[in-house]
């Protein structure tokens, strides 16, 4: 039975679901669909395309398996994935998403392999969780930071963490000239480390010689260092797992369809005028030209799914290619109803890795884009009782939306645009509906064809290069592909996807345990048509106060096979101490066994004080039933390029998966396009411009301010070359943001640099009787009000200090823990006392981490001992790694 649902009074938009709920349900992660679709031997999943050398982008792992060799040390593991990120991800407006697109939070995109694929730019902010989100998958540490006006990530190896900007493509030496700063050291320093920089790196900060917004500086990205003591919004923060890893670039294609990617752009891309604003008003963005790099050449590219199944019978492009049909009958002239006076439905699925775009009516809100799915059929309807329409759903099938209905008698051929609703999703179904009143003929689909247009980053293409380029046709791991953000817009949404739930408090866009108990919430995962799960992964957007951080509040994620017992834990919470940002990401993940027929997720939330989950979403990867492999004819795959002004082309066919061929080129070349399709039956052609497609002109927009954003990027460029002039004069200009950062530069100059970098102080000096007294004080109190004594007493070796630091050590309390090591680390202790070892196989890495740095500073054989341990057997290879340093410095 249900739960029960409460609704008190005037807090009708919270919800209590307290009682354990299981319902027999569509699963929340598949479309509705019965057992029909291509044949065996028809269709080609996870076809990829590889230039030689070329890392394969298509997920996270792959890209990780791309750039990280046997035996790297952690920091060449870390500056290969900067180097990656900083050629694939160029600075432009960070892109938006979903329901929740003006949500800074849950509506930006913060996935690297999105990131990497479907657009090839952010701002900082995306770009640093891009980082954040691929070092750890490498096995490294990584935070998030941001430092007024500008958001870093930093990476941990070598005993401390090292600040990388693969969005402004530079960092900054030491004086030794090899150690890589960290935020903390910038902050202490910034005009030595960075306005005076003796060791540049390569690139470094390239825009600086042409800064378009403030932080392009030199001057005003040293100056937000400098700000780590300004309170506000302006303050400098850290945070922690900000990375989104859901996304693969995974995409079936059946006979009748052509995958084609462009490395230049047609117009389309991901617009959204209410969230350019701000780029408009500083005068960054002209939304005509689209994304560009300021310092290159990079920009956006198009693609295009073009979709012309050949309806005939004989042919079996239909049986290959349909997602779902009722009622429908099948002849050499197409489609009808079976049985007269029912409905007959046919329903296609598009599913693409890429975003669908389209081109905008007006550059103005709304941008009312046209071209983003446009669909050309062919129709017979005799009479007025007969009925033909055309529904969209982009929801896997819950919810229907009429898009077109055939008002003409006749044979026509009708071209109608979807645009309006499937634009900036990632897939749709597609339903055409027949109906004859009297005999099928009379109600006939004859011809069909379906364009769909999407948004392609060009650096994750094959790209040709003059001479002979070797190129590889592979297979993925021929899984499909679903991924599913859940909908908590409303309990009625929420009930709608979940298998069970218990002990949870509900409201929109958020769910939160009750108080002493942990919440559950559980989703099914089942194929959409026959076969067995691979692999499953789901994640959580996570709410938790940094000042009200509570060692019982907790978030853990678990997988299930076949039935919702036996969980696995791939996610259990451990947030660190420095975070001052609210919002961070749960993530995990399993491969399942082989045969699962079903998978269950359970997310687990406990709030003692402030943590709740703001988004849910799971992805599952399932292999169809039927033998993997090409499709009997094979694929064909095409590069376009042109030479000296004259198109170039190289057809080859693949038939057998990996291949490698060679495509042999002129100079000069430009790479226009890759194209991937299976072989067609001989029978069968392709209809050019089918369906047509029309680029509208809008008019040119009003609202791009060219004057102001000329003089911001003048104020800008004399900043650098003479701040004690330029810096006065910019803070009284009209734009908030440049006069604020120019008011953090002044306010830097006046500071006294170097700092002092952070060091332990001495140990304390207590005769007999202030230990004694002190030692009265804790065995007084309670050890969580007396940390700060205790410390001091077991730096001094006092037996009281040691029985606290037992007591800490073995309780309950991770930031206790942390914070008792801590205080310890305050005393230039000759070797770590040993009650504190106990800390390196806390179930929290930064105790772990902690204690490790204490060894590292003041080593003991009884510590090293214990360090060598770790080297062995520390779940976290980052953690390994140090392990493995520490006792190596420690020779």
């Amino acid at each position: 039975m249900r739960g029960p649902i409460i609704v008190p009074g005037v807090l009708c938009a919270m919800l209590f679901l307290g009682c354990a709920t299981a319902r027999t349900a569509q699963p929340a992660d598949t479309e509705a669909a019965k057992p029909v679709g291509e044949p065996a031997g028809t269709a080609v999943r996870t076809p990829l395309v590889l230039a030689e050398g070329q890392v394969d982008t298509s997920s996270v792992e792959s890209i990780i398996a791309g750039i990280i060799e046997p035996g790297m040390t952690q920091r060449q593991k870390a500056e290969a994935v900067y180097d990656f990120v900083r050629a694939h991800i160029f600075h432009a407006p960070a892109p938006r998403e979903g329901p929740r697109a003006n949500n800074f939070a849950y509506g930006v995109v913060y996935d690297p392999v999105k990131l990497v694929n479907v657009y090839g730019y952010t701002y900082c902010f995306g770009n640093r969780s891009a980082l954040e989100g691929l070092w750890e998958a490498a096995g490294l540490e990584a935070r998030g930071a941001g430092i007024g006006g500008h958001a870093i990530a930093e990476v941990y190896y070598d005993g401390q963490y090292h600040y990388y900007d693969a969005n402004q493509q530079g960092y900054f030496l030491l004086p030794d000239g090899e150690t890589v700063a960290s935020m903390d050291q910038l902050e202490r320093d910034p005009i030595r480390l960075i306005l005076n920089q003796q060791n540049p790196s390569d690139p470094f900060f390239p825009a600086a010689g042409n800064p378009k917004v403030p932080y392009e500086s030199r001057v005003i990205l040293a100056a937000y260092f400098a700000s780590r003591e300004r309170q506000g919004p302006n303050a400098n923060y850290h945070m922690h797992d900000t990375s989104v890893l859901r996304h693969r670039m995974s995409i079936t294609l059946v006979p009748g369809m052509r995958y084609i990617r462009n490395f230049y752009p047609q117009g389309k891309y991901n617009y959204r005028p209410g969230q350019v604003a701000d780029e408009l008003e500083n005068g960054y963005f002209d939304p005509v030209a689209g994304p560009q790099d300021f310092v290159s050449d990079r920009r956006y590219g198009n693609g295009h799914l073009l979709w012309q199944p050949d309806l005939r019978k004989s042919v079996g492009e239909y049986a290959a290619g349909v997602w779902d049909d009722s009622n429908i009958a099948q002849d050499e002239a197409g489609l009808t109803p079976e049985a007269p006076g029912q409905p007959a439905r046919a329903v296609f699925r598009i599913a693409l890795p890429y975003i669908i775009v389209g081109w905008p009516t007006s550059w103005e809100s709304p941008p009312n884009p046209v071209g983003a799915a446009v669909v050309a059929a062919t129709l017979h309807r005799k009479s007025e009782q007969d009925r033909q329409a055309i529904s969209v759903s982009t929801d896997r099938g819950r919810t229907w939306t009429t898009a077109w209905t055939n008002e003409k008698l006749g044979t026509t051929t009708q071209v109608i645009d979807l645009s309006e609703h499937v634009v900036h999703h990632y897939k749709y179904l597609l339903r055409f509906e027949l109906e004859a009143k009297e005999n099928p003929a009379d109600s006939r689909l004859s011809a069909l064809s379906m364009n769909t247009s999407f948004q392609v980053a060009p650096t994750s293409l094959p790209a040709l290069r003059p001479g002979d380029n070797q190129m590889t046709f592979k297979l993925g791991d021929e899984t499909e592909t679903e991924i599913t953000t859940l909908d908590l817009s409303s309990s009625e949404a929420f009930q709608r996807d979940v298998h069970s739930f218990n002990g949870i408090w509900f409201r929109p866009w958020q769910i939160r345990g009750r108080q002493g108990q942990v919440g559950e919430v559980i989703y099914e995962l089942t194929p959409p048509k026959p076969g067995t799960v691979a692999h499953v992964a789901a994640g959580a957007g996570c709410r938790r106060q940094p000042w009200r951080l509570h060692h019982q509040d907790d978030v853990k994620i678990y997988v299930a096979e076949n039935e919702p017992k036996d969980w696995k834990l791939v996610f259990d919470d451990d947030v660190p101490i420095y975070m001052r940002h609210w919002s961070y990401r749960a993530f995990g993940s399993t491969d399942c066994s082989p045969g699962t027929e079903r998978a269950y997720v359970k997310f687990a939330v406990r709030t003692e004080s402030s943590v709740t989950l703001q988004e849910l979403w799971l992805r599952m990867h399932w292999r169809p039933d039927g033998p993997p492999g090409l499709p009997e004819r094979g694929v064909k795959v095409t590069h376009l390029w042109a030479e000296g002004g004259e198109e170039r082309r190289h057809v080859q066919k693949i038939d057998q998966a990996p291949m490698t061929y060679t495509v042999t080129t002129g100079e000069d070349v430009v790479n226009r396009s890759v194209i991937i399709e299976p072989v067609r039956d001989p029978r069968t052609a392709w209809r050019e411009n089918d369906p047509p497609l029309a680029r509208p002109e809008p008019d040119p927009p009003q609202f791009l301010d060219r004057e102001l954003r000329d003089e911001i990027r003048m104020l800008l460029r004399n900043i650098d070359d003479d701040p004690d002039e330029w810096l006065p004069i910019a803070t009284e200009h009209r734009n908030e943001w440049l006069a604020g950062a120019a008011r953090q530069g002044i306010a830097m100059f006046r500071m006294r640099f170097p700092i002092e970098p952070w060091s332990p102080g001495p140990m304390p000096e207590l005769d007999a009787d202030e230990q004694a007294r002190l030692a009265e004080q804790v065995a007084a109190s309670p050890v969580s009000r007396v940390i700060g004594q205790a410390a001091t007493l077991l730096a001094l070796g006092h037996p009281s200090g040691r029985d606290a630091a037992r007591e800490v050590m073995a309780g309950p309390n991770r930031y206790q823990r942390l914070g008792f090591v801590r205080a310890v680390n305050r005393y230039a202790v000759p070797a770590v006392p040993d009650e504190l070892l106990a800390g390196l196989t806390d179930d929290s890495r930064w105790v772990r981490l902690a204690v490790l740095q204490m060894i590292r500073r003041a080593p003991s054989k009884t510590a090293l001992e214990a360090v060598a341990g770790m080297a062995e057997d520390d779940p976290l290879e980052w953690l390994r790694e140090e392990a493995k340093s520490t006792l190596a410095d420690a020779e």
